[in-house]
């Protein structure tokens, strides 16, 4: 019994960064309002219209590959507007300017205020008249319901 347990123990531990829990140990979850989310006043307001905001570290080695992807997403006709949320210094997040050159704006927020909304990074989320729509660890999934969810 003890290496049956041991076994299911470590499998758990090993799927659960995969297992769909985000909205049980994060403050994120569709359908809920922007602002419960507490994030800094300094920040933009996503209380109106749609937005695509991406949780992800600049110092990441595929943050390059991560910031052209979310610059075609941010050119998208009729997209939402982009903005990055990073737990990265102010001195990382203008490093990452010089050498990626997003043409989206990335904001440092705290690790620990930022912390409570992710598992892991990157981490996507939707926003629509200031209520989250989708969640996902791909950027163009959340576009593509955010998009699809438009004509319905």
């Amino acid at each position: 019994m003890v290496i049956i347990t041991s076994i299911a123990a470590v499998a758990l531990a090993a799927a659960s960064p995969h297992l769909p829990i985000d909205p049980y140990v994060t403050r994120l979850a569709v359908g809920q309002p922007i602002d419960a989310l507490q994030l800094p006043a300094d920040l933009p307001s996503l209380e109106q219209g749609r937005h695509l905001v991406a949780l992800f570290d600049v110092t990441s080695p595929e943050a390059i590959d991560l910031a052209a992807e979310l610059d075609t997403l941010a050119n998208l006709p009729g997209g939402p507007g982009v903005l990055a949320l990073t737990p990265s210094d102010d001195e990382d997040r203008t490093a990452f300017f010089w050498s990626a050159a997003p043409e989206f704006d990335i904001y440092s927020v705290d690790r620990p205020v930022l912390k409570r909304l992710y598992r892991r990074l990157p981490l996507f989320f939707s926003v629509d008249s200031g209520r989250i729509v989708g969640i996902d660890d791909d950027a163009g999934r959340v576009v593509e319901d955010l998009l699809s969810s438009e004509g319905s």
